[in-house]
């Protein structure tokens, strides 16, 4: 998932060259054959590329997270120190 420039430019030039490949296998096979295996070759892309999305959606999340534990750490410090009442969890 953690693909450099030059890997994703493989990627894709595999990929271009899987569709290369497909349109003259359409000659041999038949074309629903083919067909078959783009759907799934584009499904595989997009779920690849979702899983990607996810990850980034997650390290966001956990920048944020990072963050803000201290806060939470240093309010319940001051709520301890000055008696104040803590909601059990």
């Amino acid at each position: 998932m953690e693909w450099d420039d030059e890997e994703l430019e493989h990627y894709h030039t595999q990929c271009m060259a899987m569709d290369n490949m497909r349109c003259r296998s359409k000659a041999i096979y038949p074309a629903e054959r083919i067909d078959s295996m783009h759907h799934l070759h584009e499904d595989k892309k997009q779920q690849l590329h979702r899983s990607v999305q996810i990850l980034d959606e997650q390290q966001v999340l956990n920048e944020k997270v990072t963050r803000q534990v201290p806060v939470i750490v240093q309010k319940n410090q001051f709520r301890i120190k000055t008696g104040l009442h803590i909601p059990s969890i």
